[in-house]
């Protein structure tokens, strides 16, 4: 049986100022230049994730999701989408190149999903949600990891990062956070193996 990893973003522009502030990874001087995600203005529809991993985890297409739930005074609205892998290509200067040693994965929303996700940020723009009011979203990028043989036990963590063409370069939206909810040693040995 597959372990779901859930990895929470809370209140996404707070927390990705926040994660920065605290991420390691990151080399000196880039921060300044990175921007957080703007839900109202940015078209998320196109965005790319990049999800950042040491070797011998993958996450796996179709079993890793994007959520996104917003309240407002009218009610709940809420997200949910399978993605599917992205090409190098689609991304352009979004992203540097990853940490020495990992390796990115990069995933996108289908196109019926793009559909539905431009149409909830146009819906929390109609209930006057912006940069100034805030509705916040929730979001939770909830990769499905398996492993590509026998794991070592050492504690294994990935990052989780975005890309809209054109948009230049964005925050992270999660560094170094540990596979399975944990740091202890061999907590990921239970990974299932990545089927070939």
């Amino acid at each position: 049986m597959a372990i779901s990893h859930r990895t929470a973003i809370r209140q996404a522009w707070v927390l990705l100022t926040l994660a920065l502030a605290g991420c390691t990874g990151l080399p000196l001087g880039t921060a300044e230049q990175l921007r957080n995600l703007d839900f109202y203005s940015d078209d998320l529809a196109d965005a790319v994730l990049a999800i950042e991993v040491p070797p011998g985890i993958e996450p796996r297409p179709g079993g890793t999701r994007l959520h996104v739930a917003l309240t407002a005074l009218s009610g709940r609205r809420e997200f949910d989408a399978a993605l599917e892998r992205a090409d190098a290509d689609e991304i352009g200067e979004g992203l540097d190149p990853p940490t020495a040693g990992r390796a990115y994965y990069l995933f996108r929303l289908g196109q019926d999903d793009r559909a539905r996700l431009a149409e909830l940020q146009a819906w929390a723009r109609g209930q006057g949600g912006d940069a100034r009011q805030p509705i916040l979203p929730d979001v939770e990028v909830v990769p499905d990891f398996c492993a590509e043989g026998v794991l070592d036990g050492r504690p294994l963590t990935y990052s989780v990062l975005l890309a809209i063409p054109g948009a230049g370069q964005l925050a992270p939206l999660g560094r170094d956070i540990p596979v399975g909810g944990t740091n202890a040693p061999g907590a990921a040995l239970a990974l299932p193996l990545c089927s070939r």
